[in-house]
């Protein structure tokens, strides 16, 4: 039986990104006086590039133990900065069948003047079976949105003058709302209309994917 599944924001060879997720899977039982507790800024560059490179590899564990060859993996957006790097050779080298919801670091977002011709480009069209700014499914009876970005919020990080892309972020009309952009901790919050939202990210998951189950499991629990 064929299963979907759900991750957001993998941001593969992101070194900013890799090295704070793997500082934080290394330091999780670790107090700041512990002897072994890691710094970014005591890092060296040998120790810097092996983080990244253990990043994409523990994200690929991780990816091959669940998904298999006819699953659907729904990917909410920023899949590397700058995917040349590897990000596709990545994908590549992964089974199941992804789709790409568009995220702000990712060239195909349709707001950008050229995002739509990107799409069309084969290393983007060999990646993905279907590429879109959002989606709507069904779940487990109930009718959720899927988009990069949380109907409102920016997780634990604040920008002058609020929330950052308003103008792309889907409208919250009650629907209840898969997403990513955030790298926040927390999982299931709602927004400030109260529409239950889900974060499907790593940083949330400790870099696992989601299953649907969890989503129908959530979905049933809501008022």
């Amino acid at each position: 039986m064929t299963k979907r599944l759900f991750t957001t924001d993998p941001h593969l060879y992101h070194e900013l990104v890799s090295v704070e997720r793997m500082l934080r899977r290394h330091n999780a039982e670790l107090g700041p006086t512990h002897p072994g507790f890691l710094r970014k800024e005591d890092l060296t560059p040998e120790q810097i590039a092996q983080m990244v490179a253990d990043h994409a590899r523990i994200l690929a564990e991780n990816w091959d133990r669940v998904v298999g060859p006819d699953d659907t993996v729904y990917v909410l957006g920023d899949i590397a900065m700058n995917p040349k790097k590897g990000a596709f050779e990545w994908f590549a080298e992964r089974p199941g069948r992804p789709v790409l919801i568009a995220g702000n670091h990712d060239e195909v977002a349709g707001f950008r003047s050229k995002g739509l011709n990107a799409r069309i480009r084969p290393e983007w069209a060999n990646t993905f079976v279907t590429i879109t700014d959002f989606a709507f499914l069904k779940i487990g009876g109930h009718r959720v949105a899927l988009s990069h970005y949380p109907y409102d919020g920016e997780g634990d990080r604040e920008f002058e003058g609020g929330d950052r892309l308003e103008e792309v972020r889907l409208r919250d009309l009650g629907v209840p709302l898969l997403h990513g952009h955030t790298h926040a901790r927390h999982q299931a919050h709602t927004s400030k209309l109260g529409t239950p939202m889900f974060h499907v990210g790593p940083d949330a998951w400790d870099m696992e994917l989601v299953p649907e189950s969890t989503i129908v499991e959530w979905l049933d629990y809501l008022p």
